[in-house]
């Protein structure tokens, strides 16, 4: 999906199935997601044990709810089991957790600097199975035989496409691959060996994408032509943006913490 579309399509997913008189709500939301993502952009690194945390405890709930509804448990002690069993993976393997997120993030952005490479032969993959005629808007479909069942599509269909990019892409499944091992392992070894540094790139990544992604589709919803007017200053202004949350966030870590005086901690000053 082109990015200039992404605000129009986040505003429309947010605002389905709401009544009109509640046009507020999704305002609101987005709102909210500006100010937490403005607050990881400055304090996230403090806070991303908590932030990890409370995902990890809100994941255990989710699961908890999920096998009290195949098992049959009791809703609110599986809920509850699973909770805490998040919150106890998220503040034990923290490290573990932000070293994944951040391997996950060098990765999507190591594909992404190859995408331009295949996104010619994507669009022909996507575009190839709507065959339209010359002089009727006919659409050829695949006969329903051909069609996989029982939630293999879209198995067979990555199959396809990951086999159809090998043939027109010189290098494409060797290089995917590479990109992924080797930008994959790198980024696990930076989160491990250097937890201050991991912690404020993650805090600039998450913080920043959360932030502008509102501010863009709150600009979409109440002044659409000062998003059309920002243009090609997009990327710049993105870039810079996380280039200060970066910097921030790494000298917050660095900074010293004043040590407590005997004074302050209650003890009796020596004669």
């Amino acid at each position: 999906m082109p990015t200039d579309e992404m605000p129009a399509r986040l505003l429309e997913a947010l605002s389905q199935h709401l009544p009109e008189n509640a046009a507020w709500i999704p305002i609101a939301l987005l709102c909210i997601s500006a100010a937490g993502g403005l607050l990881l952009m400055f304090r996230g690194a403090r806070l991303a044990p908590v932030v990890v945390a409370g995902a990890l405890t809100a994941v255990g709930c989710g699961g908890g709810w999920l096998a009290s509804q195949a098992a049959g448990w009791p809703l609110w002690p599986a809920v509850g089991a699973g909770s805490v069993v998040g919150l106890l993976l998220g503040l034990l393997l923290f490290r573990v957790w932000l070293a994944v997120q951040v391997a996950t993030m060098l990765v999507a952005g190591g594909l992404a600097l190859y995408a331009p490479r295949v996104a010619e032969p994507l669009n022909e993959y996507l575009s190839q199975g709507l065959q339209t005629a010359e002089d009727q808007a006919l659409v050829t479909l695949q006969p329903a035989e051909a069609v996989p069942v029982d939630g293999q599509a879209w198995q067979a269909e990555l199959g396809d496409l990951w086999a159809y990019l090998g043939e027109r892409v010189p290098s494409f499944q060797s290089s995917v691959v590479a990109i992924v091992g080797a930008v994959g392992l790198a980024g696990l070894l930076f989160g491990l060996l250097l937890p201050r540094a991991a912690r404020s790139f993650w805090a600039a990544t998450v913080g920043t994408g959360c932030f502008i992604v509102a501010v863009m589709a709150l600009l979409q919803a109440l002044w659409p032509a000062t998003l059309a007017a920002v243009g090609s200053w997009g990327l710049i202004i993105v870039a810079g943006l996380w280039g200060i949350s970066l910097a921030w966030n790494l000298a917050d870590m660095l900074r010293k913490r004043p040590k407590k005086s005997a004074a302050d901690e209650g003890e009796p000053a020596a004669a």
